[in-house]
C-alpha cells in the first residue's frame, strides 16, 4: 500500500471516529434536557409554568381548577408539547 493511500484510510477513520463521538455527545446532552424540573409559579395574574415545555397561563382564563382520576386526551402534538389551547 502506497504511504498516501494509507494517510488516506488513516484520516478517514479518524474523522469516523470524531464524527461518532460527536453524535454521542450531542444525544447525551439533548436526553438531560428532557430531565429538566418543572417548576410552577404563582403570581397575582399568571400560572408560570417553567420547563423544557413551559407556558404562561393568565389567571382570568382559568375558569375552573378540578382533580381528575385519568389524564385528558391529547390532540395533535408537536415535538412533545400539545398545540391546542388549554381548558
Amino acid at each position: 500500500m502506497k504511504k498516501i493511500d494509507r494517510m488516506n484510510v488513516i484520516a478517514v477513520f479518524v474523522l469516523g471516529i470524531v464524527a461518532l463521538i460527536g453524535a454521542i455527545a450531542l444525544m447525551i446532552s439533548q436526553s438531560n434536557k428532557t430531565k429538566e424540573d418543572v417548576e410552577v409559579k404563582l403570581t397575582d395574574s399568571k400560572v408560570l409554568i417553567e420547563g423544557q415545555f413551559g407556558t404562561i397561563i393568565d389567571t382570568k382564563d382559568i375558569s375552573e381548577i378540578k382533580l381528575l382520576d385519568t389524564l385528558p386526551s391529547i390532540g395533535t402534538r408537536v415535538n412533545g408539547a400539545e398545540s391546542g389551547a388549554y381548558k
